[in-house]
């Protein structure tokens, strides 16, 4: 079996971040409207050493230069299931445990493609024009696998070829 685990890494931020912001140097956090704990950051503010969860005030004190926005759940949930959506043109199995994260089993797709990254680009252009952002797909012959070749890749697309995942899955830890 073939297992694909298409990422929009960090889904909240990215939908509040601003068109032009780079992500990498501004510190944006989103808290939860209900109780103002944190329930995504960007990547620098994660460097300063906020995770999810975090209170307002800890924020304040970690990442004083930090963007602090009050999340729009509805607006993320109705992103996640566009998303979903536009897998679901791909099959009718689509497993997904947190915001952003897909699984699809792939074995029976590849044979409608010519290759695995062809099926791959295609998923990414449908959930890219579906979520007006670009995911990060991973695929292996296990969902654990391809959801850290998601994760880890710096590519679209990571492919991890039968047998190799021992060997990926040993160094990247």
């Amino acid at each position: 079996m073939r297992f694909a685990c298409v990422l929009i890494e960090h889904l909240p931020t990215r939908i509040e971040a601003p068109i032009d912001c780079d992500r990498t140097t501004q510190a944006i956090v989103v808290l939860r409207a209900w109780d103002e704990r944190v329930l995504d950051a960007t990547p620098i503010a994660i460097t300063a050493g906020i995770v999810s969860g975090d209170s307002r005030r800890r924020v304040e004190q970690l990442c004083p230069q930090g963007t602090i926005v009050i999340a729009r759940e509805s607006i993320y949930q109705e992103r996640h299931d566009a998303i979903r959506a536009a897998l679901l043109n791909f099959t009718n199995a689509v497993e997904t445990q947190v915001l952003g994260e897909f699984f699809i089993e792939i074995s029976g797709l590849v044979k409608a493609f010519r290759s695995e990254k062809e099926l791959a680009d295609q998923l990414s252009i449908q959930v890219g024009n579906e979520a007006h952002l670009k995911p990060k797909i991973g695929l292996a012959s296990n969902k654990s696998t391809a959801q850290q070749a998601a994760w880890q890749t710096d590519e679209a697309v990571s492919i991890m070829a039968n047998g190799g995942e021992r060997k990926f899955l040993v160094v990247s830890l």
